[in-house]
């Protein structure tokens, strides 16, 4: 495969889509207006978030918020776009399909850390989600095993090692930490 040849900035969303390469491999992430080539994720990484994926999507039921899995295109201005791990969002209005306009914001997004991203992760994607709307922002940390959790007032985040609830639904949605982490390491 030939190596894709990226163009110098400025960036911006615009000037982002009209280049993406369609076979490339990598996603591409625009955190004020710097270009961020994402590799393909790990393992651990996509199970973690299937697995929280499952576990969400039987808590939300038929009609609750839905639930869209990563990634899914976050486009807060035109110098910044995501692509979180997991997204709940609002339903839409009765009879109007489901849009990123019609739904934003999340009540509730998640990134689900790897190495090379938990400094993104925890710093300028966290800010740009919550100064854009974002009810509540965890970061899953696979090797800490530990979930921060971020809202919009926070000046620190909220640590959780044995359990974290998530108020958004008809229902709490309580998540087991130490159930989940060994899930995901060993493949359960």
């Amino acid at each position: 495969m030939d190596m894709v040849q990226v163009p110098a900035g400025p960036w911006t969303v615009s000037k982002l889509f009209a280049w993406w390469p369609e076979d490339s491999p990598n996603r591409y992430e625009l955190l004020d207006g710097e270009l961020v080539i994402l590799r393909p994720p790990r393992f651990a990484h996509q199970y973690a978030a299937g697995t929280l994926a499952f576990l969400l999507r039987m808590h939300l039921g038929e009609e609750g918020p839905l639930l869209v899995v990563g990634p899914g295109a976050s486009t807060y201005d035109e110098r910044n776009f995501v692509l979180p791990d997991l997204m709940v969002v609002q339903r839409p209005p009765l009879g109007e399909e489901a849009t990123w306009e019609n739904t934003w914001p999340p009540a509730l997004m998640i990134e689900v850390a790897s190495p090379s991203t938990v400094r993104r992760d925890r710093g300028i994607k966290r800010r740009l989600a919550l100064e854009h709307g974002v009810a509540e922002y965890w970061v899953v940390e696979l090797r800490r095993q530990q979930v921060e959790r971020w809202r919009a007032a926070d000046e620190a985040p909220e640590v959780c090692r044995d359990a974290i609830r998530w108020e958004g639904g008809a229902v709490p949605f309580v998540l087991e930490l130490p159930t989940f982490f060994e899930r995901v390491r060993y493949g359960r």
